[in-house]
């Protein structure tokens, strides 16, 4: 195991006492059943990555395939491992990505079986649009690269909700000009630094919000459109 990868993985794991374990085969096959989802048991307890690799890629295209075509095609050439790890009691799939000026990015993919969902995202899941569902249900609890935990779709747990946080540009623009309800605004990707592509539960995942603190939203923007393309901007840099 690479001494180097793990110092640099456990620089970031949030935790001052839980470590990174990366797990083989055997650790993966006994699991106990339904702490994983059955697929992950299947994909991991395979000891050849190109193998894990192409069935992790299939539960991608099956649930968010065209929604996240050029990501996928991305991953599908620039993949080099994929890996179950543990920090503490999660599980999650560290990728291994090798970008085209032979970079090396780790991206973590959290565990679907894990639904820690906050309070109030909780109260409107059911009206959240079903190609979020599907991929935080089929695909990952989240989606992002591993050292700032941002640039791509956040977990359950960190999802922001608009009306939570304070926001510098409402006072500029005015609430009463905002096109969007914040009780029911749901920012699901986070670029790093500051903006968030967000979804109105009530206008639909095809009238999407880039919103910041510092600038004037942008309405009516297809969401996966913007999230599959910052997803690949991120490899790449």
């Amino acid at each position: 195991m690479n001494k180097e990868k793990i110092e640099f993985l456990n620089k970031y794991t949030l935790s001052k006492v839980n470590k990174v374990n990366l797990l083989t085969t055997d650790d993966v096959k006994k699991i106990p059943d339904g702490v994983l989802p059955k697929v992950w048991k299947d994909i991991f307890s395979e000891k050849n990555v190109d193998v894990r690799k192409r069935k992790m890629l299939d539960v991608w295209r099956s649930s968010v395939g065209k929604e996240m075509s050029n990501t996928i095609s991305f991953l599908n050439e620039h993949l080099i491992d994929i890996e179950i790890m543990n920090i503490g009691e999660y599980y999650s799939v560290l990728y291994t990505v090798k970008n085209q000026d032979n970079k090396i990015k780790y991206y973590e993919g959290n565990n679907p079986c894990d639904k820690r969902l906050n309070k109030k995202l909780n109260e409107y899941w059911s009206v959240v649009p079903d190609e979020i569902k599907r991929f935080y249900d089929n695909v990952h609890n989240g989606f992002y690269y591993y050292p700032s935990k941002g640039m791509g779709l956040d977990s359950y747990n960190d999802v922001t909700c608009l009306w939570e946080e304070e926001w510098g540009i409402i006072e500029d623009i005015g609430e009463e000009n905002l096109k969007l309800n914040l009780l029911t605004s749901f920012g699901f990707f986070n670029n790093s630094l500051g903006t968030y592509v967000v979804v109105d539960c009530e206008k639909g995942i095809n009238d999407a919000i880039l919103w910041s603190s510092k600038d004037e939203p942008e309405y009516n923007l297809k969401f996966w459109d913007v999230v599959d393309e910052w997803m690949v901007i991120g490899f790449q840099n």
